[in-house]
């Protein structure tokens, strides 16, 4: 259902913005599912991306640990690719002009809780490939890097936006929807 809170012009011009947005959206999601072929195929590079701003470890790894450490590093990637997913849905709400369906209310909360998530994910996946990489070296050669970057925190604020915009949304619903009543 459709909505127009907004002048032709306004909505034209939201329209196209988020019709290139959602194609940014796809495009993000296709390069990340390329990079996951790409990784499969020339394992050298998921390992160099594992050791990526770690100290070479002094014994090679194990290669379970490089493969526990790549479901690890899967999780936020996956993470990455569902919430793309969900901006590509907000994105063409965006563009229909349903600011007022429930449906964009739910794709902005699920947005939401996945850029939380991504945060916290992000962060424990950070900590926890280079506590495992380590794990062949002999005692005392152990290593424990704690990362926490501004992307993380980032996703942590937007997902906390979206969802307090959830609820200035729901309330939009509400309201177009008491004036359809009257109508």
């Amino acid at each position: 259902m459709t909505t127009q809170l907004l002048p032709v012009t306004s909505a034209k011009r939201i329209g196209r913005l988020a019709r290139i947005a959602e194609a940014i959206a796809m495009a993000a999601i296709i390069g990340v599912l390329l990079y996951v072929v790409y990784v499969a195929v020339f394992p050298a590079e998921l390992r160099a991306m594992m050791l990526l701003g770690i100290p070479s470890p002094i014994t090679e790894p194990p290669v379970w640990v490089f493969g526990l450490a790549s479901l690890l590093t899967a999780i936020p990637a996956g993470l990455f690719v569902v919430s793309m997913w969900q901006v590509r849905k907000l994105f063409r709400y965006l563009a229909q002009g349903s600011f007022a369906d429930a449906g964009f209310t739910t794709t902005l909360r699920r947005l939401g809780w996945l850029a939380v998530c991504g945060g916290v994910v992000g962060f424990a996946v950070r900590t926890l490939v280079p506590l495992l990489m380590p794990v062949a070296n002999p005692p005392g050669q152990k290593m424990l890097i704690i990362e926490f970057n501004s992307g993380q925190v980032a996703s942590l604020i937007m997902g906390l936006l979206f969802l307090v915009f959830t609820h200035v949304f729901a309330e939009v619903t509400r309201m177009a929807e008491e004036n359809r009543s009257f109508i």
